[in-house]
């Protein structure tokens, strides 16, 4: 009969040892961190703008798609779009009595207005949502017309926070960092983990420039 033994660290009697980590590095382990990295990475730096109008559950993820490849496939476009969003919000604050959340807020058409149209002989709304030359053609010739939505109301419709962005970036921080020191060691990294930190690093600059910008806010005001 065959018997089966299991080797245990040794470790003074009595006495909970710390065991260390092996040393060597194994394939699933390197591909497990950058996948779930890549995959945190991807999803979590998508702040897509608002919507016209509220849409399912479905359509809301279909919506996602087009912005899910540009992260995957261009990161860097996606940061470029991350710092053109915060200089149009940051020049909004310059101009009027705008935070920064409300800067962004108007800058991915959180304000609507409805329109008439007229459809088969008859004249309907529809809400149309204002771009950001008409924020500022109508904070110039009607101000009052633009709703005066406190701070907490943006920050309740966003779908994160401060600290779940924080934990966030803390989590692809992390990554950058252990890729950072193997380097500084001169260990080698393998193409995966080259590639996951680029996505790491261009994600942190993304979000350094969306902050402050609300998080899948489902309809606009």
């Amino acid at each position: 009969m065959n018997a089966i033994c299991f080797t245990f660290p040794s470790s003074p009697p009595g006495h909970a040892a710390w065991v260390a980590d092996p040393s060597c590095r194994g394939t699933f382990n390197i591909t497990l961190l950058c996948l779930s990295t890549t995959i945190i990475c991807i999803w979590s730096s998508v702040h897509r703008d608002i919507p016209l109008q509220r849409l399912s559950v479905f359509r809301s993820l279909l919506r996602n798609v087009p912005f899910v490849l540009v992260a995957l496939f261009a990161p860097e476009l996606l940061f470029y779009f991350a710092l053109n969003q915060f200089l149009v919000a940051r020049n909004l604050v310059r101009q009027y009595p705008f935070t920064l959340k409300h800067g962004f807020y108007a800058t991915m058409g959180g304000f609507a207005f409805k329109k008439s149209v007229s459809e088969d002989g008859r004249w309907c709304s529809r809400p149309q949502k204002l771009t950001i030359k008409g924020v500022k053609f109508v904070m110039q010739h009607a101000p009052d017309l633009i709703p005066d939505i406190p701070i907490t109301s943006i920050t309740d419709r966003s779908k994160s926070n401060s600290l779940g962005k924080t934990l966030l970036a803390v989590q692809v921080a992390w990554f950058c960092l252990n890729c950072a020191s193997r380097l500084a060691e001169c260990l080698p990294l393998s193409l995966l983990e080259v590639s996951t930190l680029a996505h790491g690093l261009f994600t942190l600059s993304s979000y350094a420039m969306w902050w402050s910008k609300p998080l899948s806010v489902e309809e606009p005001t």
